[in-house]
């Protein structure tokens, strides 16, 4: 039998010659996933045999990986804000930009005097969040686990992604986590929820087709196309988000988006006499990426 070092050895140069991005880094992890350890044990235990059945089954993870199929659908599951989440092809990945998106929330939550929280300190800051296209559930569960006194509804048109949040909610312990199968606001339009909402935060769809034409495989063949295009060189749902956004939002409440690039100008300018202030952020690479509004 093999040992792990010469099987991990072997699974870095398949990669390697397939043209994977981090072929080392994969190979860690399905080789890691495959013999239930950290990637740190991996080395501690280098000379061990790998027996016939875990070295079949890395064969098949290396060879999904090298089909491009993404690491994160093949482990089953991604770390996000401290968080573990389930993620399959119901659901879009999370990504880095969504968890800046959360940790810049986390940081204006905490920095706000909201004048309505219970005693305890800023975990117990009591807001209602709305999270619009919750997906796998990934914003609506940060924030939860974040301020567990908090009140937030997250929908999905989607009930096969609901079904992806819902386990999240309780394999996280999530208790302050309502969701809704709705096409953005269309639930709330029924009178299934009366109340306004200190905050409205989504991460929509935002790409054009050309767009997706041209991105990687991982995202173009196997992430739900529902969840990345949008009309409207990419802003039809984010216009419908922002043009009902006042309805919901409570007087000084805001509305959070992730975007594309080319996006939070066009917004400013569009949207500058439809809200108090608007802000642009940018993202670890300095694209502009969000777009806040204020009522």
């Amino acid at each position: 039998m093999a040992s792990v070092i010469e099987l991990l050895a072997k699974g870095v140069r398949f990669l390697h010659s397939k043209n994977i991005e981090r072929p080392k880094c994969d190979a860690e992890w399905l080789f890691a996933h495959v013999l239930s350890c950290s990637r740190l044990e991996l080395y501690l235990r280098y000379g061990a045999a790998v027996g016939a059945s875990d070295e079949a089954h890395l064969r098949e993870l290396l060879v999904r990986r090298a089909r491009r199929e993404p690491l994160q659908y093949i482990l089953g599951e991604v770390d996000f804000c401290d968080v573990k989440l389930a993620v399959d092809p119901r659901v879009l990945i999370p990504r880095g930009e969504t968890e800046m998106l959360v940790e810049w929330l986390v940081a204006y939550i905490r920095g706000r005097d909201w004048g309505n929280f219970a005693a305890g300190g800023a975990s117990n800051y009591r807001c209602n969040i709305l999270d619009l296209g919750t997906g796998s559930g990934a914003i609506a569960i940060a924030l939860a686990k974040y301020f567990p006194a908090s009140r937030i509804f997250a929908t999905d048109k989607s009930p096969f992604a609901l079904a992806v949040a819902q386990k999240n909610a309780e394999r996280n312990g999530v208790r302050n986590v309502k969701l809704l199968e709705s096409d953005w606001y269309d639930v709330f339009g029924g009178g299934v929820c009366q109340e306004k909402f200190d905050i409205i935060v989504a991460n929509p769809p935002y790409l054009t087709p050309q767009e997706l034409a041209d991105a990687r495989d991982e995202v173009r063949k196997y992430e739900p196309i529902s969840a990345l295009i949008a009309g409207d060189g990419g802003l039809r749902d984010i216009e419908i988000i922002l043009r009902g956004a006042r309805n919901f939002l409570k007087k000084g409440g805001l509305v959070a988006l992730e975007t594309g690039i080319t996006h939070p100008r066009q917004l400013r300018k569009k949207y500058k006499n439809f809200f108090n202030k608007t802000e642009i952020m940018r993202d670890l690479n300095q694209f502009d990426r969000f777009f806040v509004a204020y009522v």
